[in-house]
């Protein structure tokens, strides 16, 4: 069997956070559109 397997897989969660609450913050929705183009 010659099929390609994955040696590894992962998978991370990047949270932007308000630097003056630390709290989570949204996304610009300029920066949302341009990561959704390399969305896998």
């Amino acid at each position: 069997n010659d099929a390609e397997i994955a040696a590894a897989e992962g998978f991370f969660v990047h949270v932007y956070v308000d630097s003056r609450t630390r709290r989570p913050a949204s996304l610009a929705p300029a920066l949302r559109s341009a990561l959704e183009t390399i969305l896998v």
